[in-house]
């Protein structure tokens, strides 16, 4: 949570539902696991500039896994979709 608490002041907003990271040096799968507290989240953008997380090819199939709760809808823009799940697989 500490994490998540830190990372908040970089965060900027999208809409209630979804957050845009940009520039917060997020450079582990640990990190991601610190979104599974929030209540909701269907949008969730990692940009690729200053996130060295982004680097791993595993990050986005990762997120669907730790955050399935959620069902989130877009990953950086791109839709969330069974074909899309099934590309990352």
């Amino acid at each position: 949570m500490q994490e998540i608490l830190i990372l908040a002041s970089y965060v900027f907003c999208l809409c209630p539902q979804g957050l845009v990271f940009t520039e917060t040096n997020i450079r582990g799968l640990q990190q991601i696991n610190c979104l599974s507290l929030l209540r909701r989240l269907e949008h969730l953008s990692i940009s690729s500039e200053g996130n060295p997380i982004t680097s791993f090819t595993l990050w986005k199939p990762y997120v669907l896994f730790r955050l399935a709760h959620f069902s989130l809808r877009t990953i950086n823009d791109i839709e969330v979709s069974f074909d899309y799940v099934r590309l990352l697989s």
